[in-house]
């Protein structure tokens, strides 16, 4: 990996490292954040993905992501922000190039639906960053994100817990539009979407997972968090669902799903900590 280049103030007492691990790749972009105040005990650390794809592509990392990241950094979280190969952020896909769109696809694909990515950013910054606690790392995100925190739940043997705010979690369902055209053009795709929609791992989500949902959700349907969430329960005692009652599909994430995501993952990082400096 790439040395760390200086470290960004992002605002007081939070700094920020911008690390692109592959310089001939621009979705291979990794932000890790770390408290400004560094102390003797290591930063619990939380990977969250960039978010706004539609499920068949990758997405970069923004400005705007950081109201996602924040949150857990004030209270004393290192984060990992990460992105995803296929970006289509500003393109309009009425005239897309028949070429961009199958990049897009191709390469989102070859990253086993960002798993890749994951785990090279993890990599990176247990590698470079001595004051991460590898005993203490977990996933969230929103959306298109926390469809694939679940899948990284599934198949990251090192994250010890997950959070998804309105996550897609029966892609077949939620990309039933472009499935057989793209699996025309790309023999084995549908195979690929049926493996990596999370109501398909179900029986791999060991860890324990907090769910948030919004009601009047107008991205995500209600009831398909709620089918996700009782089927996960049948297998894994540790899920919790929480719910708004308004807010649609962003607001009630920032308003409510993070700081409940917070407080809930708060007791599985900081009791484990304690229990381990007995």
């Amino acid at each position: 990996f790439p040395p760390l280049p200086s470290p960004e103030k992002v605002e007081n007492g939070i700094i920020v490292y911008k690390v692109r691990l592959n310089e001939d790749d621009d979705s291979s972009d990794v932000w890790i954040y770390l408290p400004e105040k560094q102390t003797k005990e290591k930063f619990p650390v939380v990977l969250i993905a960039a978010a706004g794809s539609y499920l068949w592509n990758g997405v970069s990392i923004g400005q705007g992501d950081q109201a996602e990241h924040l949150p857990y950094v004030r209270i004393g979280y290192a984060v990992i922000a990460y992105e995803t190969p296929g970006d289509l952020k500003g393109i309009d896909l009425k005239t897309i190039s028949d070429e961009k769109l199958g990049k897009s696809v191709i390469d989102f694909k070859n990253s086993k639906a960002g798993l890749i990515q994951e785990q090279n950013a993890l990599n990176c910054a247990l590698e470079k960053v001595p004051l991460i606690d590898a005993d203490r790392i977990y996933s969230a995100g929103h959306s298109s994100a926390a469809t694939l925190s679940l899948l990284v739940a599934a198949n990251e043997p090192r994250v010890k817990a997950a959070i998804a705010y309105a996550p897609a979690t029966d892609l077949e369902k939620k990309v039933a539009y472009i499935l057989e055209p793209f699996n025309k053009a790309l023999p084995g795709y549908k195979d690929f979407i049926i493996q990596n929609s999370p109501k398909n791992n179900i029986s791999k989500i060991k860890i324990p997972v907090f769910v948030f949902q919004a009601k009047d959700d107008s991205v995500i349907p209600f009831e398909d968090a709620k089918s996700f969430v009782t089927e996960l329960q049948k297998s894994n005692p540790n899920v919790t669902f929480v719910t708004s009652d308004k807010g649609d599909h962003y607001d009630s994430m920032i308003q409510q799903g993070i700081p409940k995501g917070i407080e809930w993952l708060n007791k599985i990082a900081f009791s484990s900590q304690s229990s381990k400096s007995k």
